[in-house]
């Protein structure tokens, strides 16, 4: 089975943006398209968001979906349809199961100062436990050189999410899990050479039909996320 690999660089993602309000888009998303950017198996939205204080973000999701909300400076209030009303932030990622049709809501909690999070979609089929969330606390400081997992069991058939942090010149590899035949790697902070790649902050490398990626810290305090996934 031939192997492939896609590389989507930050400056080339797509931007829209006010006077509040900043999103880059890796993939199409809202009025951005580019032939290029299509989805990746069922990942479909990975979104770098800064939103400044007190502001807030309505986002209809179209299709069924699993949402994770990733604070990387300060933290999200969010709210949706279904009567959730949840803080995360930094150092917890927020997973949300929401139906086709309803609506979520991003909000600055601080009066005065920017947030920055990250936003990941992916499709699913099933419509069981559609207005559940769940928050994970992840310590990267306390746990550096490891990729720790953001779902739970319950969600291992829609993806198996990863992040870590990593000192200059550390080695790691992962090989892929049972159910899944495509990566997604997505440098937060830092530099690293994955698969033979030069990946900086914010750039997004698609792999498949791999069993194992491996990669390098090029800097202190290099924070990778790695998002197994059924490709298809």
């Amino acid at each position: 089975m031939e192997t492939g690999a896609k590389m989507f660089l930050s400056e080339q993602r797509g931007c829209n943006e006010l006077s509040w309000f900043r999103s880059y888009n890796t993939f199409n998303f809202g009025g951005y398209f580019n032939p290029y950017k299509i989805p990746f198996g069922n990942l479909y939205v990975l979104n770098d968001d800064t939103l400044a204080g007190g502001k807030s973000l309505l986002m209809q999701v179209e299709e069924p979906s699993v949402i994770l909300l990733i604070p990387v400076v300060g933290a999200v209030q969010y709210k949706d349809d279904y009567g959730n009303d949840a803080f995360v932030e930094a150092g917890a990622c927020m997973v949300a199961r929401i139906g086709g049709g309803k609506k979520l809501e991003l909000i600055n909690p601080y009066a005065n100062e920017l947030i920055n999070f990250i936003q990941i979609w992916f499709r699913v089929s099933t419509t069981e436990s559609f207005g559940n969330i769940q928050t994970f606390l992840f310590n990267l400081d306390a746990h550096p050189n490891v990729m720790l997992p953001l779902f739970s069991a319950d969600e291992s058939s829609v993806a198996k999410p990863f992040i870590g942090k990593f000192d200059g010149r550390v080695e790691g590899e992962m090989c892929v899990s049972e159910g899944m035949n495509g990566f997604f790697v997505f440098v937060i902070e830092g530099a690293f050479e994955v698969e033979g790649r030069l990946l900086h902050a914010r750039d997004g490398l698609a792999l498949w039909n791999l069993q194992k990626i491996e990669w390098e810290a090029l800097s202190g305090g290099a924070i990778l996320m790695v998002l197994q996934i059924p490709r298809g």
